[in-house]
């Protein structure tokens, strides 16, 4: 499918105020609850990426049907912070990437059923945990997040599951050597080098000896769909992918612009976020400082993302 390139991009603000208006008006086009307090940014058209991923029933009353017997769907505004909207694309796609990471598991002699004890990085509103936790019936799955709002929904709707508040920068509110399992969904794809680097050592703290961590990252095919405006972001400053392609050894660290505007829309968020680009040789040369690095798995996430699978080192 060809995506024509527009030449002309509205305001952040104006951005937002599409937003808000269709958040308001969510209850009564029947696509979730009424919207909570704030946002976290996801491109428009990285969206509309995410979207075109999911398959989508051929009628309209399959989907309302995959809707309803989900069990609790957050409200849009919570949603849109996972890049997906659509109460049927949240859904979907939380159940693929909680079969993918399952997938990924099984290749390596992993078996989701022996887990004991799992923690989602970054769990948000809970796109992925509860259908992961639905795999992996034995294990106790915990979620964190900086998003407040996101984290108090997610303990009031999804109470058989384990929520907690997390900070910007570590540590993480549990004990040493907590997880057989610890996963992340577009952290790591979001975070500058120093913070990075952080996050890595904190992870290795909650990871048990036999643990296993499988943390996505932007890689050199996300970078390559920026650079050809193939997707786009007003967030960050359209320099950034005026450039040549990623190199193995390279990262690649783009910082949200920020506003007046936008910064209501970053809870719990400092300054080093943005978009983040790793090359597959240096995340095996700077996060080895960390965490063994087993391998690195190309777009197994969605075809966008890359897995890095890691294990105590």
């Amino acid at each position: 499918m060809q995506i024509t390139k527009r030449s002309w991009r509205a305001p952040l603000v104006v951005g937002w105020a599409l937003r808000r208006t269709r958040e308001l008006l969510d209850p009564w086009l029947r696509d979730g609850a009424p919207a909570s307090p704030s946002l976290l940014p996801v491109p428009w058209s990285r969206r509309r990426a995410v979207a075109r991923l999911i398959p989508r029933p051929r009628r309209p009353a399959a989907e309302a049907a995959a809707v309803a017997g989900a069990g609790p769907v957050p409200p849009r505004r919570l949603r849109a912070r996972a890049g997906a909207p659509g109460a049927y694309a949240f859904i979907e796609g939380g159940r693929q990437a909680a079969a993918e990471l399952a997938d990924v598991l099984i290749s390596l002699g992993r078996d989701p059923g022996r887990l004991r004890s799992a923690l989602d990085f970054g769990c948000g509103a809970g796109r992925v945990l509860p259908h992961f936790a639905a795999l992996a019936p034995a294990c106790a799955c915990a979620g964190c997040d900086v998003d407040e709002s996101a984290v108090d929904w997610a303990s009031l709707h999804r109470p058989e599951l384990a929520w907690s508040l997390s900070s910007f920068q570590p540590p993480l509110p549990y004990p040493s050597e907590s997880f057989d399992l610890v996963y992340s969904i577009s952290v790591f794809s979001h975070l500058d080098r120093e913070l990075t680097g952080l996050w890595l050592d904190e992870l290795a703290r909650v990871l048990a000896p036999d643990g296993m961590a499988l943390l996505s990252v932007h890689g050199a095919h996300a970078f390559e769909q920026f650079r050809r405006r193939r997707v786009s972001t007003s967030w960050c400053s359209p320099t950034a992918f005026q450039r040549g392609p990623l190199l193995p050894d390279e990262f690649v660290f783009a910082p949200y612009v920020r506003s007046f505007w936008t910064e209501g829309e970053l809870p719990g968020i400092g300054r080093q976020y943005g978009l983040a680009f790793h090359g597959a040789d240096q995340v095996r040369r700077s996060w080895g400082r960390s965490l063994q690095v087993v391998e690195v798995r190309e777009r197994a996430l969605t075809d966008w993302q890359d897995v890095v699978v890691c294990v105590k080192g």
